[in-house]
């Protein structure tokens, strides 16, 4: 694949530049706050998640948009809490639709990427995965990273009812299912 970047990679999959599918600057940018300062701001984030603020001390004004909201036309922008439908289609529904499981591995914005938020997102914010991601005195948090961060299954509307995976370490089965 000849995408270098966050942008160019979600154009791939979605069809769309970025300036209608949410990511039209890669692999960071500054966002704008309400006051009119801007604090730094990076692409890599699972799809229905926030813009991702990286400063060390979030402005509270930061932006909360989607950071994949979807316009028709450019730019792409959402009103605050964003309007059913301005997410940019994510390409693993047809899929999940049809009947079938969809995994990534290390696919920007298609896979957790970042523990802090997505984790007690995912699992629940006082599920086993957070109380671990809230117990690792690592500032890497390392062991939830090797556990969650990079891949994805997302599973089929008709699938039993399962977590996501774990790293190999912590993994779960899951039962197989007739085809």
């Amino acid at each position: 694949m000849i995408a270098r970047t966050a942008n160019d990679s979600l154009t791939t999959y979605t069809g769309p530049y970025g300036d209608r599918a949410g990511m039209p600057v890669s692999n960071s940018y500054q966002a704008y706050n309400t006051d009119g300062s801007t604090d730094p701001a990076g692409s890599f984030a699972y799809w229905t998640d926030p813009v991702f603020d990286t400063a060390a001390t979030p402005n509270p004004g930061h932006d909360t948009n989607p950071s994949m909201v979807y316009s028709p036309v450019p730019p792409a922008t959402a009103q605050h809490p964003p309007a059913p439908n301005t997410l940019t289609p994510a390409p693993w529904v047809p899929f999940t639709r049809a009947g079938c499981d969809v995994g990534e591995v290390a696919t920007a914005n298609m896979v957790l990427e970042n523990t802090a938020v997505d984790i007690p997102k995912v699992f629940g914010a006082n599920s086993p995965e957070a109380q671990q991601l809230a117990a690792d005195s690592d500032p890497f948090k390392d062991a939830g990273t090797a556990d969650y961060v990079g891949l994805g299954v997302h599973c089929a509307r008709a699938a039993p009812s399962a977590r996501p995976l774990r790293g190999s370490r912590t993994a779960r089965p899951r039962p197989a299912r007739p085809r």
